[in-house]
């Protein structure tokens, strides 16, 4: 979802980082929403997925292409620092 975050915010000529939050927003968010799911985010009841990431910023995760420090899916890791796991 940071590459069609990237990908909106391109298309969009957004530059400034309050501009690449709102792209991200809609590609994880938005697109939740769209789909009508209930549960969706860090919240009691959402699934247990997830890809941590080194970065300051919502939008330096968007813009930087950081490899993926860890990527949880479903409650188990499936991958670490890029590289999937047996």
């Amino acid at each position: 979802m940071l590459e069609r975050a990237m990908h909106v915010a391109y298309r969009s000529t957004f530059r400034r980082d309050e501009e690449i939050d709102m792209a991200l927003e809609a590609a994880t968010y938005g697109g939740a929403r769209a789909l009508g799911l209930q549960a969706y985010g860090l919240q009691p009841g959402a699934r247990a997925d997830i890809v941590a990431i080194d970065a300051s910023t919502p939008a330096e995760a968007v813009v930087a292409h950081p490899v993926p420090d860890l990527v949880v899916k479903a409650g188990r890791v499936v991958a670490r620092q890029g590289a999937l796991v047996g």
